[in-house]
C-alpha cells in the first residue's frame, strides 16, 4: 500500500473517528450525570473530603481561640461566629442563619438543621469566648426556584445526594474521632435534567454530522454504495426510533416533549435534527447520482418540484416554532439557548441544501431549454401561480414566496459569471435573502404563537377565583382555631407582636402549596373589633367595607370572601371568628400572578406557586365594571375601559401608542388587557443582523476550511488572501471594539445604578433622621415593630428593599422580613460592610448574593440630631435583569448594525483593492500564459512606477530577448528541418528508385523481340516498376499530409456517434473482435470530425496489425467521463511495444512495421494536442497495448448522462 493510498484512507476515516469520539464523549457525560447510586468508592471519597475539611476547620479554630490567627472563610466555605458571654460579636458570613444570643449553655458540636440547610458545627471555648466554626453540608431552602436550589455542598461531593439523620441512609459519615455524624443516601431527582445535558446534546449532534460527512465522502464516487448507505441509515433510524428504549440517555432535557414534540417520527428535538440531517444527506446523494433530463416535460416538472420543496421548508419552519418552547426571539439574545443556536444552524443547512438543489436543477434546465424566452416565461408563470396559491394560505409571506424565483436568478447568473468578485457578491445576496426570509417567517410565526399565549394568559388572569385553595382552607380551618399558638396571639399586646412574624407563622404552617401564589397579611381584632395587630392600615371598618361592598361569600366556606374587583389589590379575605370570644382573625391575600414591582419579586416564589412568570414583560390592566382597578408595566392605561371602544364579551387585538393590546372579557363586568410593545424596524434589523453575521461567519469558516483541506494553502490566490486578511482585520477589530465597549457599557450601567441607589440612600436617610432625630439608642425590643412598618412604607415609596441594623450589626427591621425568617440571609450585617462602616466610612457599596441571585447593596450610618451614630441603613437594590439585558441588547444592536455595515464595506473595498492590486499580476499571468511560438506576443503596458512596474519591465525585456532567440531558433530549426526532410525524402525515394533502376536494367538485358516469352517477361518487370512507382506516390502523399496538417475546423460533434461510424467501417474484419463500451449516451464536443476520424482510423488499424498474430485477437474501446475530463481508451491484446521503442513511438518517420512512413502516430498526437488533449499509452508483451486519450470539457451542458 503506497503512502498516498494510506493518506487517502486516513482522510476518509477521520470523519468516522471524530464521530465515534463525539459519541463516546456524550456517553461519558451522560454516565457522569446519571451515576446516581452512591457506592463504596464514592462514599469513601465523601468521607475523606469531609474529614479533611473538619481537620482544617478545627485547625483554624485552634489558632483562633489561641489568638494566633484569625479564622477565615477559605475556598471550602468555612463559616465562623464568635460569642462573648453568649452574645454574637463577630461573624464572617451572612449566608448562615444563626442566633444572636446563645440559648444553650452547651457548645454546639455535630450536625445541625438550620433554616436554610444542614451544617456541621464545631465549637471551641476559652473563658467567656466561644468560637463556632461551621461547614455547610447541604442547602435545604423552604422555597425552591431558579435562584434557590437544594444541593449537596459541591466541595464535598458534586452529585445527587442528600443527608439524613436517621439510619435510613445507606452510608454513615463520621468525624475525625470516629463518631457518627450523619448518613447520606441517593437523591436522584426525576424532575430535574442532567447537569451536562447541553454538552451531551451538542456532542450527539456533532457525532451525527461527522458520521454523515464521512459516509458521503466515502461513497460519493460509487452510486451503489451511496444508495446502500442511505438505505442503511434509514433502517438504523427506524430501528432506533421504534425498537430501542427511549431513555438510552438518562433524563436528558433534549428528550423532553416539553422542549419539542410533533409526532412519533419527531418525538423530541434530537430526533428532529437527526431526521433532517438524514434528509439533507439523501438530497446530496440523489444529486450526486446525477439528474437526467431527457425531455422538456421532465425539466418543467423538476422546476415545479423546486417551488413545492420550498413550500415544505416554510411549513417546517412553522412546525418548529409552533411545536417547541425553544426561544427563537433573535432580537432578545439573552433568551437564546444552545437549542436555539442549533436550530438556527439546522435552518442554515436546510437553506444551503435547497440552494444546492436549485443550482443543480437550473444547470440542467438551462442546458436543455436553450431558448431564454421560453425558460424565463415558464419561470414567471410558475412564480405567479406560486404567489397566488401562497397568498390563499398566508397573506404576509410575499418575500418568502419570491425566494425560489430569486434563487433561480442568482443561480443562473452564478453559472455564467467567471469573476470571483461577482460570485462573492452573489453569495452575499443569497445570504441576505435567506436571512431576510428566515427573520420574516420567524416574525410571523412568533407573533402568532405569542398572541395565542397572550390569550391564555388573559384568561388565567381573569380566573382569579381559586376553588382548590378554598377547599384547601376548609381542611385546616379547625386546626387554626384550636392552635394554642394562634390563640396566644390574642392575649399579647401590640408592642410585642409583629405582623410579619405572624404572617410567616401562618405561611409556614398552614398556607402552603396552593397558597404559595398569594402574599399573605394577617390582622387580629379583639372581641370589640379593636385592632390588636394589622398591616397596610386595615382596621376593622375598612375590612367590613371590603366585605360588604366589594366581595362575595364563597359557596364552599362562608368564612372565605372573593373580591371580584380586586379592590386595593386584594383577591381573597378570610374572616375567621375565634372560639371563646377570643377575637377575630382576618387573612388578606394578594395574587402573585402579576409580578411585583419592587424588591425580590422572584426570590420568594416557589416553583409550585400559581404565578405567571412569563407575563413579566407585558403591561397589564384589569378592569371591573369598566373602571381600572389594577395595572402593571410601562404602558399608561386609561382609567375607563370604554376609551378603547371594544365590545364586551369579545376578545380582540389592536395597536395603539406603539403597543399591541389584547382585551379579554369575562362576563360584562370584568376585563383584562395585556399589552406588548410592537417590534420596530430596528428590532427586525437586530434579528437580521444576528442571523446574517452568524450565518456569514459559518460560511466563511466552512469555505476557508474547504479551501484549506481540499486544495491546501498553496493554491490560495493573492486576491483571496487580501480579501480574507481585510475581512479578518475588520472582524477582529469589531470583536475587540465590542468587547471593550461591552465592558464600558456594563460599568456605565453599574455606575448609573450606584448613582440611583446613592440618591435613594440620601432620601431615605433624610426620612429616617426625621423619625429618630431625638433618639439616643435603637433596640429591637423597643423599635423593632416601628422600623418594620417604617421600612415597608419607605420601600414602597422608593422602590427598593431596606434593612436597618443596630450598632452591633444586628437586624432591627426589614421591609422584607421573610428573607430573614426563611433563613435566606442571616440577621447580621454583612461583615465586610460592617468593618468598613466601623472605620468611619460614610457610604459602602458592594455586590451581594442570596443563592444565585446577585444584587447591589449599599450601607450608610444612621445619625440622629446630635450627629451620633445609632445604627446602619442597608439598601438592597435588586436590579431587574430584564433592564440590564435591554441595555446590553440595545448596545449589541448598534454593534451588529455597525458590524454589518463595516463588514459589507470591508468586503466591497477588499474586492476593489484586491482587484486593483492583482490586475497587473493577472495581466502578467495572462500574457505569460499566452506566450506562443510563431505568434506576435504583446508587451504589457503599465505606466505606474512601483514594484509591479519593475516586474513588467523585466517581463517586456525578457520578451524581446525571447522573441529574438525564437527567431534565431526558428531559422536554425527551419534549415535543420529542411536538411532532415531532404535526407528523409531522398532516403524514402531512393528505396523504390533502386528496384526501378534494376528492373529497367534487367529489362534491357533480357528483352528480345524474337523471344516468344519476352512479352510475359516485360509484363512482370513493368508490374514491378508500377508497384515501386505507387510506393513513391504514397510516400509523396504522406509527406504532403504531414506538411499540410492545419488547425482543426471545430464544430459540435457527438464523439459517441463518430466512434460508432468508424467502427462500422472495420466491421468487415471477421478475424478481429472489436468492442465498444461507454457510460455516456451523448458526448458533444467542439472538435474537427474529419481529423478525429483520421485519429480513430490510425489507432484502430495499428491495433488490428498489432494483434494479427494473436490466437484470439480482440480490440476494446471505452469512453467515459471523470470529473471534467473525457477519457477514450483503445486496448488490444497484441504483441505489445518493446521498451526501446516506447520513447520513439510518436517520433515522425519512426515505425515498428516493415512497411509504412512512420508518421501516422505523430499525426495522431498532433491532432489530439491541437484539440487541447493528451495521448499516452501502456504496453507489455503479455497484455498488449492501451492507448488513452484525455480531452477536457469545460461546459457541463456538453455531456448528458
Amino acid at each position: 500500500m503506497t503512502k498516498i493510498t494510506v493518506l487517502k484512507y486516513l482522510k476518509k476515516t477521520t470523519w468516522f473517528l471524530f464521530s465515534a469520539l463525539f459519541f463516546a464523549a456524550a456517553l461519558l457525560f451522560d454516565i457522569r450525570d446519571n451515576t446516581t447510586k452512591i457506592n463504596q468508592t464514592i462514599h469513601q471519597k465523601i468521607q475523606d473530603e469531609f474529614s479533611h475539611q473538619v481537620a482544617e476547620l478545627e485547625k483554624q479554630l485552634d489558632n483562633a481561640i489561641a489568638n494566633t490567627k484569625k479564622p477565615t472563610a477559605d475556598k471550602t466555605g468555612f463559616f465562623f461566629h464568635t460569642y462573648i458571654n453568649k452574645d454574637l460579636v463577630s461573624w464572617n458570613t451572612t449566608q448562615m442563619p444563626t442566633e444572636s444570643h446563645l440559648t444553650s449553655a452547651k457548645p454546639k458540636q455535630g450536625i445541625y438543621k438550620l433554616k436554610n440547610g444542614y451544617y456541621y458545627i464545631c465549637s471551641k471555648v476559652k473563658g467567656d469566648t466561644i468560637i463556632q466554626g461551621s461547614i455547610l453540608i447541604q442547602s435545604d431552602y423552604q422555597i425552591e426556584n431558579e435562584y434557590l436550589e437544594n444541593t449537596f455542598n459541591t466541595s464535598i461531593y458534586n452529585g445527587p445526594a442528600t443527608i439524613v439523620l436517621s439510619k435510613t441512609g445507606s452510608y454513615s459519615i463520621k468525624d475525625n474521632k470516629g463518631k457518627h455524624i450523619f448518613y447520606i443516601k441517593n437523591n436522584p431527582n426525576p424532575n430535574s435534567f442532567a447537569a451536562n445535558g447541553n454538552i451531551t446534546f451538542v456532542l450527539l449532534v456533532l457525532s451525527c454530522v461527522f458520521l454523515l460527512f464521512g459516509l458521503y465522502f466515502l461513497t460519493r464516487n460509487n452510486p451503489i454504495y451511496s444508495v446502500f448507505s442511505l438505505i442503511i441509515l434509514i433502517a438504523i433510524r427506524i430501528f432506533v426510533l421504534y425498537y430501542l428504549p427511549a431513555d438510552i440517555f438518562h433524563n436528558q432535557e433534549y428528550q423532553s416533549a416539553n422542549l419539542f414534540a410533533l409526532n412519533g417520527l419527531f418525538p423530541n428535538i434530537l430526533s428532529l435534527l437527526v431526521n433532517i440531517s438524514i434528509i439533507i444527506y439523501g438530497i446530496f446523494i440523489l444529486f450526486n447520482l446525477g439528474i437526467k433530463i431527457k425531455n422538456r416535460l421532465t425539466s418543467y416538472f423538476l422546476l415545479l418540484l423546486l417551488f413545492y420543496i420550498w413550500w415544505l421548508i416554510i411549513d417546517l419552519l412553522e412546525i418548529i416554532v409552533q411545536n417547541s418552547t425553544i426561544s427563537l426571539t433573535l432580537d432578545l439574545p439573552f433568551t437564546l439557548t444552545v437549542y436555539s443556536y442549533t436550530l438556527v444552524v439546522m435552518v442554515a443547512a436546510i437553506f444551503y441544501s435547497y440552494y444546492y438543489l436549485v443550482f443543480k436543477v437550473i444547470s440542467q434546465f438551462n442546458a436543455f431549454i436553450s431558448s431564454k424566452t421560453l425558460r424565463w416565461s415558464f419561470i414567471l408563470i410558475i412564480t405567479l401561480i406560486f404567489l397566488l396559491v401562497g397568498h390563499q394560505f398566508n397573506d404576509n409571506a410575499s418575500l418568502t414566496l419570491l425566494v425560489p424565483t430569486l434563487l433561480v436568478c442568482i443561480a443562473s447568473i452564478t453559472q455564467i459569471t467567471s469573476k470571483g468578485g461577482n460570485k462573492i457578491i452573489l453569495q452575499l445576496l443569497t445570504l441576505a435573502l435567506f436571512s431576510s426570509c428566515f427573520i420574516s417567517e420567524l416574525s410571523i410565526h412568533n407573533q402568532f404563537k405569542e398572541k395565542a399565549s397572550r390569550e391564555i394568559y388573559a384568561n388565567q388572569l381573569l380566573t382569579d377565583r381559586d376553588y382548590e385553595a378554598e377547599l384547601n382552607y376548609t381542611t385546616f380551618q379547625h386546626e387554626i382555631i384550636t392552635d394554642t399558638a394562634v390563640l396566644g396571639y390574642f392575649n399579647r399586646t401590640e408592642s410585642t407582636l409583629s405582623s410579619s412574624q405572624i404572617s410567616d407563622f401562618f405561611e409556614q404552617n398552614y398556607f402552603t402549596g396552593l397558597w404559595d401564589g398569594y402574599s399573605l397579611n394577617v390582622s387580629l381584632f379583639d372581641t370589640f373589633n379593636n385592632t390588636i395587630i394589622t398591616k397596610d392600615g386595615l382596621d376593622y371598618n375598612r375590612i367590613k367595607d371590603l366585605l360588604e361592598n366589594h366581595s362575595q361569600a364563597s359557596e364552599i366556606n362562608t368564612n372565605i370572601f372573593f373580591l371580584k374587583d380586586a379592590h386595593l389589590g386584594y383577591n381573597y379575605i378570610i374572616k375567621q371568628v375565634m372560639p371563646n370570644k377570643s377575637g377575630t382573625l382576618v387573612f388578606t391575600f394578594k395574587s402573585k400572578k402579576i409580578p411585583e414591582e419592587i424588591g425580590f419579586p422572584r426570590l420568594l416564589l416557589s416553583k409550585e406557586a400559581n404565578v405567571l412568570r412569563e407575563i413579566n414583560h407585558y403591561s397589564i390592566a384589569k378592569y371591573y365594571e369598566g373602571i381600572l382597578v389594577t395595572k402593571h408595566g410601562d404602558f399608561d392605561f386609561h382609567k375607563k375601559l370604554s376609551f378603547y371602544k371594544t365590545i364586551p364579551g369579545s376578545a380582540l387585538f389592536f395597536d395603539q401608542a406603539g403597543y399591541n393590546h389584547h382585551i379579554s372579557y369575562k362576563g360584562k363586568d370584568r376585563a383584562v388587557i395585556l399589552s406588548e410593545k410592537i417590534k420596530t424596524n430596528y428590532d427586525i434589523l437586530t434579528s437580521f443582523s444576528y442571523v446574517f453575521c452568524f450565518w456569514g461567519l459559518l460560511m466563511v469558516v466552512i469555505n476557508t476550511a474547504y479551501l484549506f483541506i481540499k486544495k491546501g494553502r498553496s493554491t490560495w490566490t493573492l486576491a483571496l488572501k487580501i480579501q480574507l486578511m481585510s475581512v479578518s482585520l475588520v472582524a477582529l477589530s469589531l470583536i475587540f471594539f465590542g468587547a471593550v465597549s461591552g465592558l464600558f457599557v456594563s460599568r456605565q450601567y453599574e455606575s448609573f445604578n450606584n448613582k440611583i441607589i446613592t440618591e435613594k440612600v440620601k432620601s431615605i436617610e433624610v426620612e429616617l433622621i426625621n423619625k429618630i432625630y431625638f433618639s439616643n439608642t435603637l433596640t429591637k425590643s423597643k423599635d423593632g415593630l416601628f422600623f418594620e412598618m417604617l421600612t415597608a412604607k419607605l420601600a414602597s415609596v422608593f422602590d427598593t428593599d431596606i434593612n436597618i441594623y443596630d450598632l452591633k450589626g444586628h437586624l432591627l427591621g426589614a421591609s422584607k422580613p421573610k428573607i430573614f425568617s426563611l433563613g435566606l440571609q442571616s440577621e447580621q450585617i454583612n461583615p465586610q460592610a460592617f468593618r468598613a462602616l466601623l472605620q468611619q466610612s460614610s457610604l459602602y457599596t458592594q455586590r451581594e448574593t442570596i443563592g444565585k441571585l446577585s444584587f447591589q447593596s449599599v450601607y450608610t450610618p444612621i445619625i440622629n440630631g446630635n450627629k451620633q451614630v445609632l445604627g446602619y441603613l442597608n439598601i438592597q437594590h435588586f436590579n431587574k435583569q430584564e433592564d440590564y439585558e435591554k441595555q446590553i441588547q440595545s448596545f449589541l444592536v448598534s454593534i451588529m448594525s455597525i458590524f454589518i455595515l463595516l463588514l459589507a464595506g470591508a468586503i466591497i473595498i477588499s474586492l476593489l483593492v484586491s482587484t486593483r492590486l492583482v490586475q497587473p499580476l493577472k495581466q502578467l499571468q495572462l500574457k505569460v500564459s499566452s506566450i506562443s511560438f510563431g505568434k506576435q506576443n504583446q508587451h504589457i503596458v503599465y505606466t505606474a512606477k512601483d514594484e509591479i512596474s519593475t516586474i513588467v519591465d523585466a517581463y517586456n525585456n525578457k520578451l524581446n530577448e525571447l522573441e529574438a532567440a525564437i527567431n534565431q531558433l526558428k531559422s536554425n530549426e527551419r534549415e535543420s528541418a529542411w536538411r532532415d526532410m531532404a535526407k528523409q525524402v531522398a532516403h524514402e525515394i531512393n528505396n523504390p528508385l533502386t528496384p526501378i533502376k534494376l528492373s529497367v536494367q534487367q529489362l534491357l538485358r533480357v528483352y528480345d523481340p524474337n523471344d516468344p516469352d519476352s512479352k510475359k517477361k516485360l509484363e512482370i518487370i513493368v508490374k514491378s516498376i508500377i508497384e515501386q512507382i505507387d510506393a513513391l506516390v504514397k510516400i509523396a502523399k504522406a509527406f504532403s499530409s504531414f506538411a499540410q496538417l492545419s488547425e482543426p475546423n471545430r464544430s459540435q460533434v457527438d464523439l459517441v456517434q463518430t466512434i460508432g461510424g468508424v467502427l462500422l467501417m472495420f466491421s468487415s474484419h471477421k478475424k478481429v473482435q472489436i468492442g465498444f463500451e461507454t457510460s455516456i449516451d451523448t458526448c458533444f464536443l467542439p472538435i474537427d470530425k474529419e481529423q478525429w476520424i483520421q485519429v480513430l482510423n490510425n489507432l484502430i488499424k495499428n491495433a488490428i496489425q498489432a494483434c494479427s498474430n494473436s490466437t484470439n485477437p480482440q480490440i476494446n474501446l471505452q469512453l467515459h467521463q471523470q470529473d471534467q475530463l473525457i477519457i477514450l481508451s483503445i486496448q488490444d491484446n497484441g504483441r505489445g511495444i518493446s521498451a526501446d521503442q516506447k520513447e520513439k513511438i510518436f517520433t515522425p518517420h519512426f515505425t515498428t512495421k516493415s512497411k509504412g512512413s512512420g508518421i501516422g502516430l505523430s499525426i495522431v498526437k498532433q491532432i489530439i494536442e491541437n484539440h487541447g488533449g493528451q495521448i499516452s499509452f501502456e504496453s507489455s508483451s503479455d497484455s498488449g497495448t492501451i492507448f488513452k486519450i484525455v480531452l477536457p470539457t469545460a461546459l457541463d451542458n456538453q455531456i448528458k448522462e
